[in-house]
Order: structure tokens, then C-alpha cells, then sequence
């Protein structure tokens, strides 16, 4: 499941992917504020950061470079992500 944390911009507008870019920590904070502290961050291409549920799922904050995307994952994806980060397997690289 996914949906849009915020509106999106043109992908020609510099200026705007800038502050898109810059709103990370800001977005980020918002989200610690009510599920804690991040479990994990990506640098690579995308910034990215996410946070592991009691239930094993996980939530998912990403850049989609026009915009700030949040996923909520079952476990069973979870796991798979998990899987490929203990195995130096990211789809980043």
C-alpha cells in the first residue's frame, strides 16, 4: 500500500527539487515523532528511511526525486528487504 505524503513537482524545476530534497529531515522528524526512532536510512541514489513494526512490517519514507512517497509494508515484504540488506543485496547499487 502506498500513498502521497505531499504534491509533487515538475521534474524541470530545479529550485523545487531542491527544497523537496531539503525537506527530508523535516519529514523524517514528523515521523519519529509518532512511530520513534528510524530503523534505517539510504543514501545511495534516493534518500530514503524506514522504520521496523512490532508486527514485522515497515514503514517506508522515499524520494521519488519529484516528491516524498510512504509505503507501509506487509511483513512478508519486510522480510524480504531485511533479506537483501543482511546480503548485500540493495537494489540501490
Amino acid at each position: 500500500m502506498s500513498f502521497p505524503v505531499t504534491d509533487v513537482v515538475a521534474d524541470s524545476d530545479g529550485r523545487a527539487l531542491d527544497v523537496v530534497e531539503q525537506t527530508f529531515g523535516l519529514m523524517e522528524d514528523q515521523i519519529v515523532s509518532v512511530l520513534g526512532p528510524v530503523t534505517g536510512v539510504t543514501q545511495e541514489t534516493n534518500l530514503g528511511a524506514w522504520w521496523d513494526l512490532e508486527s514485522g512490517g515497515r514503514i517506508r519514507l522515499d524520494s521519488i526525486t519529484i516528491g516524498w512517497q510512504m509505503r507501509l509494508l506487509s511483513q512478508r515484504i519486510a522480510d524480504v528487504e531485511r533479506y537483501e540488506e543482511t546480503h548485500d543485496m540493495s537494489p540501490f547499487e
